[in-house]
């Protein structure tokens, strides 16, 4: 099982681009429309996942699902981290092992889209049972191996501080042991590690995927910051977090792109440096550049 993918829902994919090109350094490799309804932006890393900031298509043929759920999510919730996509070895097996379990999901469903270039990529795609009220999917993506020769070099001028990879991406939850462990469960992929940290006041469950990780994060104090962040957003998805190389020239770049965001400080992770992102700067998503030793 590995991290395929993150996804953040944003209503002007444009101005999402221009912020993410400012965080990561990079420019989006890809873009593309569905016809039904949504068009996207990719941003491929070196390593590991890749992101994907999705829009309503005010101009496609029709407007599916998808579509819709996207503009409730928009109108209801605001731009935001709305989901992440797993890919299992076996996607046929992973739906019918949480069938197994009782859960009525649905049969993969196939799907695809046409790039700027033409060219039309094809997944398949089953939605996940609920993780903290997130839309969440299992893909396998089908036909050419589109991610392999896509990948585009940092701007000029950012190839030491340009992002090389998502690290992990973190819910908020009300009972990180329990929810931890279903969601192991679910997809086979078991709790790899804890880490408890008496600032934020709260308990950390790792799920090391392959590439990238799943974090669990539940306070375990009221008054401690998460138990304040979860009072006001509620629970789902919380962050993002991109791996660099260099902190300092990260923070450096991006705040010279216009990117609000706090000076490098010691993180939750052994041996970890962190600079927290203003949620304003990163279409509402609490975003963090992350870089070790």
């Amino acid at each position: 099982m590995h991290l395929d993918h993150v996804i953040v829902a944003v209503a002007d994919l444009e101005a999402a681009v221009t912020a993410y090109v400012a965080i990561t350094g990079r420019p989006p490799a890809l873009r593309s429309r569905n016809a039904r309804g949504t068009q996207n932006a990719l941003f491929l890393f070196p390593q590991g996942p890749y992101l994907e900031l999705v829009a309503p298509w005010d101009g496609a043929p029709e407007q599916g699902t998808s579509a819709a759920a996207l503009r409730r999510r928009l109108s209801g919730r605001g731009p935001g981290l709305s989901g992440i996509a797993l890919a299992p070895e076996d996607i046929d097996a992973a739906v019918e092992r949480l069938r197994t379990l009782g859960h009525d999901t649905m049969l993969p469903v196939a799907n695809g889209a046409r790039g700027d270039d033409g060219r039309e990529r094809s997944w398949r795609a089953a939605r996940l049972p609920s993780i903290a009220g997130d839309d969440s999917y299992l893909v396998q993506h089908t036909g050419w191996d589109w991610r392999s020769g896509l990948l585009l070099p940092p701007l000029d001028g950012r190839q030491g501080s340009a992002a090389v990879a998502i690290h992990h991406v973190a819910f908020d939850v009300t009972q990180p042991d329990a929810d931890s462990a279903r969601w192991g469960e679910w997809l086979g992929a078991p709790r790899t590690s804890s880490i408890t940290s008496e600032a934020l006041g709260a308990v950390v469950h790792v799920h090391q995927l392959a590439g990238a990780s799943v974090e669990f994060v539940g306070a375990t104090r009221s008054a401690g910051p998460v138990a304040e962040r979860i009072a006001r957003r509620g629970t789902g998805l919380s962050s993002l977090a991109f791996t660099v190389t260099n902190i300092d020239a990260s923070v450096a770049a991006a705040r010279a792109a216009g990117i609000v965001l706090g000076d490098p400080a010691p993180g939750v992770l052994a041996g970890s440096m962190v600079a927290r992102i203003d949620p304003a700067s990163a279409c509402g998503v609490a975003a963090q550049l992350l870089a070790f030793g």
